[in-house]
């Protein structure tokens, strides 16, 4: 990202693609990847890096309710391997959240949402000779 941004420009992050999740629950990857976003960012080079985070309410059957399903579902035999639960007990454990989640009435707060941004330093050849495009 930084490469693209080009000489003095921005880079911003944001986590929100729930597909992007469920691959990264399928392979085991880190789902707290925004807690170390900063840090990344800052041994990248960019400067005046800054976080912004939130934890939104959805209703009305929103896609990021079915969270849990998505989870449960890509780590089922995971679960079923390490002896947290049969695949009995699993199935109605998510029929139970589908039927929640299909709920109109419900409410639900979100996993944390992480926005990630900072700037490329100035060159010596952008501050001598700036481009207007």
């Amino acid at each position: 990202m930084s490469r693209r941004a080009g000489n003095s420009g921005s880079v911003l992050g944001f986590d929100s693609d729930p597909d992007l999740l469920e691959q990264t629950f399928a392979l085991r990857g880190d789902i707290n990847i925004g807690r170390r976003t900063v840090h990344m960012f800052r041994a990248c080079g960019l400067e005046d890096v800054q976080i912004r985070t939130s934890v939104q309410a959805v209703q009305d059957r929103h896609p990021y309710m079915r969270m849990p399903l998505i989870g449960a579902r890509a780590m089922r035999e995971r679960m079923l391997d390490a002896g947290l639960t049969t695949a009995r007990e699993l199935d109605r454990l998510i029929s139970g959240v589908e039927q929640a989640v299909n709920d109109p009435d419900r409410v639900q707060f979100t996993f944390t949402l992480v926005q990630v941004w900072g700037s490329k330093p100035l060159t010596l050849q952008s501050r001598e000779s700036p481009t207007w495009n």
